[in-house]
């Protein structure tokens, strides 16, 4: 036994230095970044003294160092986490070594975000960081000013991932922290430039999606690097999973630099001739660089790894550099958020949105855009799987209806009209036309959505994962089976989540926040897309999950929403109060007052309210019919009489 601890005793030396070399190239990197950030905003001169007030040095220095250190370490959060829930094995040594660096990352996150808070308060008040009264004076500034409410929700949400993070044993507990360390970027892009943009809703929409793609790329490698480096079995297969994700982050990072450059640059000239261009152009270089790196992963060390002998350090050694170039792309990215771009990023006065815009609103509808790369992506994206699944599927020889995928596509298209066309536009401003974004989300766009059947098609086009990882397809089973899943889409749930969550949206302070946060307005459609989606799935829907009641039933359910709809359409057509008033009146249309505004949203809501309601019974009543006839069909062939069959359950795919 002795000569067996002996034999095997230079290999685990072995391992323990290339996982001491990985933590090197953890602590270079940072430092790495930290140097970066520190010269860019030297050669740039945003760490300059002001002309009227000065922080001091301390802040003036600290606070975009810091800022690099929050950046990479919700970047290692987030990557860990989601190495850990579909990429590693759980209970092996990776596994349980991602995990570990996943939580320490997310501790740091929230001690540096909070330090980050505190100098973020004394940049703005142009005060050092002691004197008498300044934790009173910091606790003022999270509670009376939004900028201060946003750090501390950021801090907040950073401290729930960390707990999440310290407390995952499971791929699908690292799964829902992952979720969590998304939600907790949401804070961090509304700040730096996203905060005063004058298109101030695609800024938030683009650095939101920024840093998601950042952490999904940038993040999941460094931790692949310090979890796996040395390890041979099983080596392919999860670099090949890596791969597949940093993908579609890349496009992610691709579609919001892209927004975000687009609404700061007048002309790409400015990327030499201005100091902000030219921090952004050596972004560019060290983007397309790393993009590079991952085509040759992919193409050629990749395939190196599956070879007999299994060839690994050509990877390691283009994924250590791959690390490297990431930090310089954070510092850079630091100093970005620090120095002035070229267009000046003044907010927006309230009512001057409506500046140049056609009157009345309907005329504008086609003809006005403002792309939310957020929305942008996911129709994109949604489109691009979903057409690849229906592919998959022919080429191995089954069918996939053509119009199944028209819904899906022509729901994919509404979606981008719903959120960046005219509606997105003037939703943002008149209520009338917001109510017509919002019951898009909630009654139209999920009829389209349930009759594309996306979980069918995903079921029978994703392969099964190998091992004891998580796939898509595993992670879809789960969502379905899950008892929260089971609940929210149980159909009286289904059927009064939708009142429901309308009476508590409208008749509470929810309204006007969301209309004047542009995070809580994306997180507002998401929600009334998913209850639409849930209702709409119960009742049409032929996609495994609900279970779904008998056909009089389903007609029963339409009428909780049928009837809100029509009594809260009743009261906004009568009433002479405005809901968000403050907000509405602030907007001031030059083609129509706030009241006669509202009443035509009440208008607007009792009318898409009900018809897409009267198209679902038609669609129920339709299928009933099919149904019982293909039962009188079937009883006719084993020569029983006929028997009416409105009483007996349907199945799944009726």
């Amino acid at each position: 036994m002795s000569q067996v601890a002996v034999r095997h005793r230079p290999g685990q030396e072995h391992a323990r230095t290339l996982r001491g070399s990985a933590a090197w190239l953890l602590v270079a990197a940072l430092l790495l970044a930290l140097l970066v950030a520190a010269g860019a905003v030297l050669l740039s001169g945003a760490a300059a003294a002001g002309d009227l007030v000065d922080p001091g040095a301390l802040v003036r220095w600290g606070l975009p160092l810091v800022d690099a250190v929050v950046h990479l370490a919700a970047m290692v959060t987030l990557g860990g986490l989601t190495l850990c829930a579909v990429v590693l094995r759980p209970g092996t040594p990776p596994w349980h070594r991602a995990a570990t660096l996943s939580a320490i990352a997310a501790i740091a996150w929230t001690v540096v975000q909070a330090v980050h808070l505190v100098l973020v308060h004394a940049s703005v008040m142009g005060s050092g960081l002691s004197g008498p009264g300044y934790p009173a004076l910091v606790v003022q500034f999270i509670s009376g000013i939004d900028l201060g409410a946003t750090l501390a929700w950021a801090v907040v949400l950073s401290a729930v991932t960390a707990a999440l993070a310290v407390l995952s044993t499971t791929s699908a507990s690292a799964c829902w922290a992952a979720v969590v360390a998304g939600v907790a970027l949401l804070p961090r892009a509304g700040l730096g430039h996203a905060s005063g943009a004058g298109n101030h809703e695609l800024a938030v929409s683009a650095m939101w999606l920024h840093l998601l793609g950042t952490g999904l790329w940038a993040g999941t490698l460094a931790v692949l690097v310090f979890s796996t480096l040395g390890l041979k079995a099983g080596l392919a297969s999860t670099v090949s999973r890596f791969s597949a994700i940093a993908g579609w982050a890349v496009a992610m990072v691709v579609v919001s630099g892209a927004a975000s450059a687009w609404i700061r640059l007048d002309s790409p000239w400015q990327l030499l001739t201005t100091a902000w261009g030219q921090l952004l152009t050596v972004k560019i270089v060290a983007f397309t660089a790393l993009a590079a790196a991952g085509w040759h992963h992919r193409r050629s060390t990749i395939p190196l790894l599956t070879d007999a002998g299994g060839r690994s350090w050509p990877f390691w050694r283009l994924a250590a550099v791959e690390v490297l170039i990431m930090s310089v792309v954070v510092g850079v990215s630091v100093a970005l958020g620090s120095s002035a771009p070229p267009i000046p990023q003044a907010r927006t006065a309230e009512g001057a949105e409506l500046a140049g815009l056609p009157a009345p609103w309907f005329t504008g509808l086609v003809t006005q855009w403002s792309l939310d790369p957020l929305f942008v992506f996911l129709a994109g994206a949604g489109a691009w799987v979903y057409v690849s699944w229906a592919l998959r599927l022919r080429r191995r020889g089954d069918a996939w209806p053509a119009a199944r995928m028209a819904c899906w596509l022509l729901g994919m298209a509404l979606l981008v009209w719903t959120t960046s066309g005219g509606v997105g536009v003037y939703g943002r401003v008149l209520f009338s036309v917001h109510m017509i974004q919002h019951m898009m989300l909630l009654s139209v766009l999920p009829v389209f959505i349930v009759l594309g059947s996306p979980v069918t098609l995903a079921l029978r086009a994703l392969p099964r994962r190998q091992g004891d990882t998580r796939g898509p397809r595993e992670l879809l089973l789960a969502a379905l089976h899950a008892r929260w899943a089971r609940f929210f889409a149980h159909p009286v749930v289904a059927a009064l989540h939708v009142p429901v969550s309308m009476a508590v949206f409208y008749l509470t302070p929810l309204f006007e926040l969301a209309l004047r946060s542009h995070v809580l307005h994306v997180l507002m459609m998401m929600h009334f897309f998913l209850v639409g989606y849930l209702f709409t799935n119960v009742v049409i829907g032929t996609d495994p999950g609900p279970q779904r009641p008998f056909f009089p039933l389903r007609l029963v359910l339409l009428l909780p929403s049928m009837v809100f709809h029509t009594f809260f359409g009743l009261f906004l057509l009568s009433s002479t109060s405005l809901l968000a008033g403050a907000f509405f009146t602030g907007m001031g249309p030059p083609w129509t007052d706030p009241v006669t505004d509202q009443q035509v949203g009440g208008a607007v809501s009792w009318a898409m309210g009900e018809v897409p309601a009267l198209a679902l019974a038609m669609i129920v009543a339709t299928r009933w019919t099919m149904h019982d006839e293909r039962a009188q069909r079937r009883r006719e062939r084993a020569g029983r009489p006929h028997r009416p069959d409105s009483a007996v359950p349907s199945p799944a795919n009726d």
